[in-house]
């Protein structure tokens, strides 16, 4: 399991889809090769990581590392019972730090925060839930 970090008062959330081999070792979200990708983005924003609220749709790593597996279906139409909770918590965590954005980084976290799919065509457009701010 791989918790949030961050204050919980963040300005910005970040949410990816779930932890892989990197994160469970440390037991710390996009410590990866994501994570680096994230921490230059991060730079060249002007924005510090440690200012920012860290979280995943899923706090384990899916078997196999295939999100795929949360579904109950091999399409990915029909969540699993799994995936409903820890879209609950997601939705829960954020609702609790309140952002001013989310910034959802890939298909899982827009999917389960906005319920449409598509990231390519809406990225960097703003997206609502449930009246908080999300950004593909």
């Amino acid at each position: 399991m791989v918790g949030p970090t961050g204050p919980t008062d963040a300005k910005i959330a970040i949410v990816g889809e779930a932890p892989g081999q990197e994160e469970v070792a440390q037991g710390l979200p996009f410590v990866g090769p994501a994570g680096k990708v994230l921490d230059t983005a991060l730079r060249q924003m002007g924005v510090a990581r440690e200012e920012c609220y860290i979280t995943n749709v899923m706090q384990e790593r899916p078997p196999g590392n295939d999100f795929g597996a949360f579904y109950a279906d091999p399409k990915r139409r029909l969540p699993s019972p799994a995936l409903y909770e820890g879209i609950a918590r997601l939705k829960s965590e954020l609702h609790q730090v309140k952002p001013n954005v989310t910034l959802l980084c890939g298909e899982e976290p827009m999917r389960a925060l906005t319920g449409v799919r598509g990231i390519t065509a809406r990225r960097g457009y703003l997206q609502m839930m449930e009246g908080m701010k999300m950004l593909p």
